[in-house]
C-alpha cells in the first residue's frame, strides 16, 4: 500500500475553525476603529467650520447664510462632505452609533450662536 501525503479532513476543519474564530474577533474591532475614525474626522471638520463661522462673523458683522459662504475660510468648501458610514453620538441613554450616509454639513442658527452641523448633530454631540 502506498503512503499518501496531505492534510487530513480533521486538520483542515481545525484550521478553518481557527480562522473563523480569529475573524469573529477581528471584524468587530475593525468596525469599531472605522466608527472612531469617522467620528474624529467629522468632529475635526465641524471644529474647522465653527472657526470659519466665527471669522466670517468678525469680518462681515453677520452670520453666514449657508455653508458655501465660508469658501474664503475653508479650502474646497463645496466638496467638503462627511464620511460615509457610522459615527458615535452621545445621547441621554449612552453612546449610540448613527449612520451619516446621506448627511451633509450645514449651518444652524440658534438664539445665541451659529454652529456648523452634520445632519442635526453639532460637534459636542459626537464622540463617546
Amino acid at each position: 500500500m502506498k503512503s499518501e501525503q496531505g492534510f487530513s479532513l480533521l486538520s483542515i476543519l481545525v484550521a478553518v475553525m481557527i480562522i473563523g474564530i480569529l475573524a469573529a474577533i477581528a471584524v468587530p474591532k475593525f468596525n469599531s476603529a472605522m466608527v472612531s475614525a469617522n467620528t474624529a474626522r467629522v468632529k475635526a471638520d465641524l471644529s474647522t467650520l465653527d472657526s470659519a463661522i466665527v471669522m466670517y462673523k468678525l469680518e462681515h458683522g453677520d452670520d453666514p447664510a449657508k455653508i458655501g459662504d465660508l469658501d474664503a475660510y475653508v479650502t474646497d468648501i463645496n466638496h467638503l462632505t462627511p464620511p460615509k458610514g457610522n459615527v458615535y453620538v452621545k445621547g441621554a441613554d449612552g453612546t449610540q452609533t448613527v449612520a451619516l450616509n446621506e448627511a451633509s454639513y450645514g449651518i444652524e442658527k440658534g438664539t445665541d450662536e451659529t454652529r456648523a452641523v452634520v445632519g442635526t448633530y453639532k460637534n459636542g454631540d459626537l464622540g463617546k
